[in-house]
């Protein structure tokens, strides 16, 4: 949960390094602009990651960052997401006796489905084909993505249909802020 104080600190140090709101070419809605990104990255950082991304963006940013660009600082970006749940599901296969079902993500079955199921991902074990099954796996999520796929884990698949996967790498509210994000980020391509 992002606080109040924290947010505060944020765009302190955010109006320091890149000017006041106002200056931003907002006039007099500066403060509705800091009230929309409040509810943006309330909905999916915690003060720990807005930290992070504050920090992130102070040296990556040249203009004042978006909110899509500091939740990307702070949580990553559907690439990074992609990354880990691929990692997730080859390790899941990797361990013997594994149970029928787990969850797995909207977009993350979505980019399975796409380069043969969740079967043939986690079979492709030969080093020279699992490049390329990762890269097509990867460039599926982030079309998942744009398409409005959700990347929130929370149904549970059988394995005759397909196959799903914990990820021991990202905490169940992690993916939750991510999976606001990006239907944020959406939204507001939309």
């Amino acid at each position: 949960m992002l606080t109040g104080e924290c947010f505060a600190a944020g765009m302190t140090v955010l109006e320091a390094r890149f000017g006041p709101v106002t200056k931003q070419g907002l006039g007099s809605a500066g403060e509705t602009v800091k009230a929309f990104y409040r509810k943006t990255l309330a909905a999916v950082l915690d003060d720990h990651s807005f930290s992070l991304a504050i920090e992130g963006v102070i040296c990556d940013c040249r203009f004042f960052p978006t909110p899509k660009e500091i939740i990307e600082a702070g949580i990553g970006t559907p690439r990074d997401i992609a990354l880990g749940e691929w990692n997730a599901l080859v390790q899941y296969r990797a361990q013997p006796n594994q149970p029928l079902s787990c969850p797995i993500s909207e977009a993350g079955q979505y980019a399975a489905d796409s380069v043969g199921g969740v079967r043939f991902v986690c079979n492709a074990m030969n080093p020279a084909s699992r490049g390329a099954v990762r890269r097509d796996y990867i460039e599926s999520y982030e079309l998942a993505v744009r398409r409005g796929k959700s990347t929130r884990i929370n149904q549970v698949k059988t394995l005759k249909e397909s196959e799903a996967y914990p990820d021991p790498t990202v905490d169940p509210e992690g993916l939750a802020r991510i999976a606001a994000l990006i239907e944020n980020l959406v939204m507001e391509s939309v």
